[in-house]
């Protein structure tokens, strides 16, 4: 009975101890009455009992410490998938930024440089002029390199861009705009409502998704954009237009990766918000981001 008790489900070990006992009590019903005594009875049926109850606890302490190994197991198993997406999600968050940052750059400095190497003869001016802007951008663009590369070294961070200072947001929009004027890129900026008290990790996406749709349109589109920022109750909306490139013209800036609307798409998805990328049917590319403001505009 210890055994059965020990390897087998309770309802079979039941059965077996009723069984035993049954066989038991018929094996002794036939002893004679000196050997079929009280003692003979109550010894008999407490050894079976104790030995299936001994056995039937071993049993279930076995399974107790079973199942707490498991659930262990589970919960180091689940702690180790969290923090590895943690570390997908925190790598794509600085792919995105760096990409931000890098491809700003390397554009504007790719636009001055040419115009430098178009000019350097007839217009001395323009040329110190664009190796002014070759400067600028790109001490600005080591800068933020080192304030992304500074999260990377630090230990401690609880969100986007801290370990190296502020991250840039809407409010650097005029000096973000001015940069991509001293590129040469003409900006219609319609003024944008309220939005000193955008949430911090919304409105550094929104200063970085402008300054990736200009980019692209530095690169790929007209001399010309327009530029709308509105804020409704709900959502913060980015519109940003251009003309298209005068026909046989080529493009200003070094080919895309095609990563600058993934990322614009990814951070868009981060705060439940839309992206609309498209051409215009007269020429150009227009492109719209809505981000939810309020509770909706928590990151994911």
């Amino acid at each position: 009975m210890f055994g059965v008790g020990l390897h087998v489900g309770r309802g079979r070990a039941v059965v077996v101890y009723l069984g035993g006992v049954v066989g038991l009590i018929v094996a002794l019903g036939l002893q004679p009455a000196a050997v079929a005594t009280a003692s003979s009875w109550i010894s008999t049926i407490l050894t079976v009992t104790v030995s299936w109850l001994a056995g039937e606890n071993l049993r279930a302490r076995r399974a107790r410490r079973q199942e707490e190994l498991a659930g262990a197991q589970r919960l180091a198993q689940q702690r180790a998938d969290e923090g590895g997406r943690a570390v997908i999600e925190e790598r794509l968050r600085i792919a995105r930024d760096l990409h931000d940052v890098v491809a700003h750059s390397m554009s504007v400095i790719a636009v001055q440089a040419g115009v430098a190497n178009h000019v350097i003869d007839e217009r001395p001016e323009l040329v110190r002029q664009a190796l002014g802007t070759i400067e600028v951008t790109a001490r600005e663009g080591l800068v933020e390199m080192r304030r992304l590369l500074g999260v990377l070294r630090t230990e401690e961070n609880d969100g986007e861009g801290i370990g190296s200072g502020p991250a840039e947001g809407l409010r650097d929009l005029d000096r973000l705009l001015e940069q991509f004027r001293s590129a040469g890129l003409q900006l219609n900026v319609k003024n944008p409502d309220e939005i000193s008290d955008l949430p911090a990790a919304l409105d550094i996406s929104a200063y970085r998704v402008v300054q990736e749709g200009l980019t692209n349109v530095l690169r790929h589109g007209g001399p010309a954009a327009q530029l709308t920022i509105r804020r409704s109750e709900a959502a913060l909306l980015i519109e940003i237009r251009d003309d298209g490139r005068p026909r046989g013209s080529a493009p200003s800036g070094p080919a895309g990766s095609g990563h600058g609307l993934t990322g614009i798409s990814e951070r868009a998805a981060l705060f439940g918000g839309t992206l609309e990328a498209e051409r215009q049917p007269g020429g150009g590319f227009r492109l719209g981001v809505e981000l939810p403001i309020g509770q909706a505009a928590e990151p994911r």
